[in-house]
């Protein structure tokens, strides 16, 4: 060391160090110093098991990642010399740095990529347990790529829920997930009631169609395909004029809506809205504002 402090090729006194590099003879051999002759990395680490080395021939030389004389260099000068073009936004853990913070250089196990995100998170029960059971933290925060700031929401909705991005697209009301679903994606809760938003429609609605699921896809907004109100109203039980069958001129009333409106628990009953149908007895009782008063839904007489 009195020589190579100062002469090629130079050598740090950091090359020797506790631990079985104690001295420049425990690699070189005396009346021996070539670099071809110096002992094997393997002659003494060979147990040592390495980073992807099935995989990777380059992590199976240990001087792809360590120079022979300064082993303990930084480990982002060894990983950077071939993965250059690889970038985190993960910051580093400790006094480690970014790549080490998860890969492991010399893992316990060969099969053994990367630590799961759960051994720093340990707040997470699982890598499963911060959105849904079938949801990793992978599927959102990609590899290497972890801060999700500046990805627009429904961009990284879309992911997964496409489908349901889809049908809110022109939805202008459900078009933001968090309006229903809340803003932490981590702390899952079930989605907001429609009557936080829909309360004038909910607190007038019969309490038959206070579900609103029950009639409305919730992310389109617009009434299920096939939801009829047959399918909760059977028409032949129905009284009064509900009953007369439908004719050939379209005179009856077998097409609720007509008369209905779902988000009011009372039917149009005024004149005009019968004469849209029964424009031939327009001239009717002319002084009647309301064809119910003869003509009843309810129970008891149905007069035509």
């Amino acid at each position: 060391m009195q020589c190579h402090g100062t002469r090629e090729p130079i050598v740090s006194t950091a090359a020797t160090f506790a631990g079985g590099h104690e001295s420049c003879a425990t690699c070189h051999q005396a009346h021996s110093f070539s670099s071809s002759s110096a002992l094997r990395c393997a002659a003494c680490h060979k147990k040592t098991q390495v980073l992807a080395q099935n995989k990777a021939r380059a992590h199976r030389d240990c001087a792809s990642c360590h120079e022979p004389h300064a082993v303990r260099a930084p480990a982002e000068r060894s990983c950077v010399k071939c993965h250059s073009d690889v970038s985190s936004t993960h910051p580093a853990v400790g006094a480690k740095t970014d790549c080490i913070s998860c890969h492991d250089p010399h893992p316990k196990r060969v099969a053994q990529l990367a630590h799961r995100c759960t051994h720093c998170h340990d707040e997470a029960r699982s890598e499963k347990a911060f959105h849904s059971p079938k949801t990793e933290c992978t599927d959102c925060h990609r590899p290497h790529r972890f801060d999700l700031s500046g990805i627009e929401e429904r961009a990284l909705c879309v992911r997964c829920h496409a489908t349901q991005i889809r049908l809110t697209s022109r939805n202008e009301g459900h078009f933001s997930c968090e309006s229903c679903h809340g803003e932490s994606v981590h702390e899952l809760s079930p989605p907001l009631a429609c009557a936080s938003c829909h309360e004038e429609q909910l607190s007038n609605s019969p309490e038959g169609h206070r579900d609103c699921a029950s009639c409305h896809e919730s992310h389109r907004g617009a009434v299920a395909a096939g939801t009829a109100c047959a399918s909760c109203h059977q028409i032949a039980k129905l009284p009064g004029l509900h009953r007369i069958p439908d004719e050939p001129q379209g005179e009856g009333h077998s097409e609720c809506a007509a008369c209905h409106e779902v988000h009011i628990p009372r039917a149009r009953a005024d004149r005009a809205t019968c004469m849209t149908c029964h424009k031939d007895i327009a001239n009717h009782e002319p002084d009647a504002k309301r064809c119910t008063g003869c003509h009843t839904f309810v129970r008891g007489r149905s007069q035509r």
